[in-house]
């Protein structure tokens, strides 16, 4: 017969402490990538940011050099205004035996040996209705070189023209002149006129002449 140990039985013996924590064992597989959701809603857009400028760029290279000059281009032509005042001698006449020098004065072209184109007008303080007239060009310093205009000269004569005027004669015109057989530089202007009536005329007055000499290159 076993005895009755009541309490004090081995089983009521107070528990021992617990032992160490074993290692964690290896985890399990990863299970399979689940199923992608919908897409959100898109937001509204935003404002325009500010317009920004990116720095300078650096300076290019210096261009080619110009080139060469061109030739100079030949000169032009010499244009020489000649405005003067003469005066008929006091006293003096001209008459039908010949051409008289009324007055005269000096001018200097530029270049010597050419041929220019001559433009002139005259007005004369008194009356002529029978006048001759033309301009003659000597050399200053070999007097009896005389060179003569291509159409009015001492053969073929221009006539100044008094209108309704009793008391002047005017005249203008063109012409040709070549200097081309003479080195001189400087001239006599002669201003020549006479008449065709048998009566000497005086030619006391005053009288304008102007002279253009343009030169034909």
């Amino acid at each position: 017969m076993k005895p009755n140990l009541g309490k004090n039985r081995c089983c009521n013996i107070p528990n021992p402490p617990k032992g160490l924590t074993g290692i964690k064992g290896t985890g399990g597989a990863i299970g399979p990538i689940g199923q992608t959701g919908p897409l959100g809603a898109i937001g509204p857009i935003g404002p325009t940011g500010l317009c920004y400028r990116g720095p300078q760029g650096q300076q290019g290279p210096q261009g080619p050099t110009a080139g060469i000059i061109g030739p100079t281009g030949t000169p032009g032509a010499y244009i020489i205004n000649f405005n003067s005042y003469f005066s008929a001698s006091p006293g003096g006449t001209y008459n039908n035996s010949g051409f008289t020098t009324l007055g005269s004065n000096n001018i200097i072209l530029p270049v010597i040996e050419q041929k220019w184109a001559i433009s002139w007008e005259i007005v004369e303080n008194w009356q002529d209705t029978s006048n001759q007239f033309y301009v003659r060009i000597s050399e200053y310093y070999n007097p009896s070189t005389h060179y003569y205009p291509n159409t009015f000269s001492n053969n073929h004569p221009y006539f100044l023209y008094s209108g309704n005027n009793n008391a002047s004669m005017y005249g203008s015109g063109n012409d040709f002149l070549d200097l081309t057989g003479t080195p001189e530089s400087e001239f006599v202007i002669e201003l020549r006129q006479k008449t065709t009536s048998g009566t000497p005329v005086s030619a006391s007055g005053s009288l304008t002449f102007n002279i253009t000499f343009t030169q034909i290159i």
